[in-house]
């Protein structure tokens, strides 16, 4: 046999083990003891969610495939029917996706994020500084990951790096200024993403669970007031945290080897802005508006119909689909209309995969409520810290979050611990919607591995050698556990000023 087939041979074996791995595992967690409290429907339920995570883990399909597959799984154990569990598709969190990725779209499709991108880093404020440099690029990264999916965004700031390198004759590991960049253009689009509702499909996932288990709507001025101080914060710990543990070599301490004629060229390559990116630009800052203003305007006009259409799910639906009835140009061999978004570009740019990962999350908790799941690993905490402080409880179930997104799917970490940290909420005293939200954003920054998140995986094979596995694994573990310290701190202090009404959960 030759060493292709024999390869090709242990391939196909190793694929073989991942597949069952999942319902082997979900098998021997059925034939375990149960425990005392749990019900039968709850022991189906953890072993159901054994097998789709195991699935996640060693990516036998995709996430969105296993997502899908996650109904099939609890129907065939019996934990809910079919139809109860694929209600999750529908509802105010798809309505989110389907206008947000839209809006998106446009941006990315009138290359307006390649524009702000490159008009950052040739900023004067700059000048010839490495450590302002790489503030600006991080920042640039990071704050326009607030609105603009984090995966584009490592994809292109780590290119911008290595084309940074590569016009300058700088090889791997001659430069820690070109290792830094590398890194931030994954962590940072991670980071960043954190800032707003739009920053990551982990954000809707985490208010679809608060709007299930806390019956409560987070608004997305609400997301933001918490979010966005949080991101700016951790944006500057890693700039700290990346320049101490990897300081800049003689020939950058004081001087830019990325010469401005490098960007300068960049940003002419771009021409002049077109009318394309100006509607692009003009329509996202209307729904960032409306999303903002849009429930005092609803109820200061006293017009029911309005506080649907200007809710959140309402202004990104809405907002989304007027790109396809506003006019960007004129065809000039066919004389007709050319709108700011065609269905070819919808098709492309709509969030179907962060849809069916969105639906593979919410029946996951869907099912461990179901089950009694999250109510049973409440009491047991209980139990466990009763003695303890309310909030030493919350920052501790936060790190462990934390610490567990850089090893597990971020999907699958929200999904068991946003349902206990709002049990917990309610039995230790803190906010339960503050709390469920610290899950959410710590969700976000898995970064110390390429199986951790794809913005890291797509940076770390992007980096072309400039920055190792072990580098983002040693600077991931430091701002992992930053960042997971100033995000309870931020949800902590702000969260009684942006959830001041939140409701009693004692009657779930």
């Amino acid at each position: 046999m030759s060493n292709a087939a024999s390869a090709t041979k242990r391939s196909l074996q190793s694929q073989i083990l991942k597949i069952l791995s999942g319902p082997l595992l979900c098998l021997l967690i059925l034939i375990l003891p149960q425990p005392e409290g749990l019900p039968d429907t709850g022991m189906r339920a953890i072993a159901g969610t054994a097998w789709i995570v195991a699935w996640w883990m060693l990516d036998i399909f995709s996430l969105a495939g296993t997502g899908l597959l996650s109904i099939a799984i609890y129907t065939v154990l019996g934990v809910a029917a079919p139809l109860a569990l694929f209600k999750n598709f529908g509802g105010s969190m798809i309505m989110i996706i389907l206008g947000s990725t839209l809006l998106i779209g446009a941006w990315t499709e009138s290359g307006f994020i390649q524009r702000y991108a490159y008009w950052c880093m040739s900023r004067p404020i700059v000048g010839n500084n490495p450590a302002r440099f790489l503030i600006i690029f991080g920042l640039s990264c990071g704050l326009l990951s607030v609105v603009v999916p984090n995966i584009p965004l490592a994809v292109l700031f780590t290119a911008i790096a290595v084309a940074t390198a590569d016009g300058l004759d700088i090889r791997p590991g001659q430069s820690n200024l070109i290792r830094v960049m590398c890194m931030v253009a994954g962590m940072a689009s991670c980071y960043g993403g954190i800032g707003s509702p739009l920053g990551g499909a982990p954000n809707l996932i985490t208010i679809g669970y608060v709007d299930k288990f806390a019956h409560y709507q987070i608004e997305f001025w609400q997301w933001t007031l918490i979010g966005l101080p949080a991101a700016v914060l951790c944006l500057f710990a890693l700039f700290f945290i990346a320049r101490l543990l990897f300081p800049a070599t003689d020939r950058e301490k004081d001087s830019l080897p990325v010469p401005r004629a490098y960007l300068t060229r960049k940003l002419e390559e771009l021409g002049p802005v077109s009318s394309y990116e100006h509607i692009a630009v003009v329509v996202m800052l209307a729904a960032l508006f409306f999303w903002i203003a849009g429930p005092t305007i609803a109820d200061a006009s006293g017009i029911p119909a309005l506080k649907g259409a200007l809710s959140v799910p309402g202004v990104a639906f809405l907002a989304g689909v007027a790109l396809f009835v506003i006019p960007r140009g004129i065809d000039r061999e066919s004389g007709r209309l050319v709108f700011a978004m065609n269905w070819a570009q919808a098709q492309k740019n709509i969030g179907w995969s962060i849809m069916c990962m969105l639906l593979g999350g919410l029946v996951i908790g869907d099912a461990l409520q179901t089950g009694g799941v999250d109510k049973w690993l409440s009491d047991i905490l209980k139990d466990l810290l009763g003695n303890v402080s309310g909030t030493l409880v919350w920052f501790v179930i936060v790190l462990i979050s934390a610490l567990l997104s850089q090893l597990v799917n971020n999907l699958a970490v929200m999904a068991v611990f946003t349902p206990i940290v709002i049990n917990l909420g309610c039995a230790f005293g803190f906010n339960p919607v503050a709390a469920a939200l610290s899950i959410g954003m710590v969700s976000n920054i898995g970064v110390m591995f390429p199986f951790s998140s794809t913005p890291i995986a797509v940076s770390i094979s992007g980096a072309m050698g400039h920055a190792s596995m072990q580098d983002y694994a040693k600077l991931g573990l430091f701002i992992c556990i930053a960042g997971a310290i100033i995000v309870f701190g931020c949800c902590w202090l702000l969260g009684p000023i942006a959830f001041p009404d939140v409701p009693s959960l004692s009657t779930r």
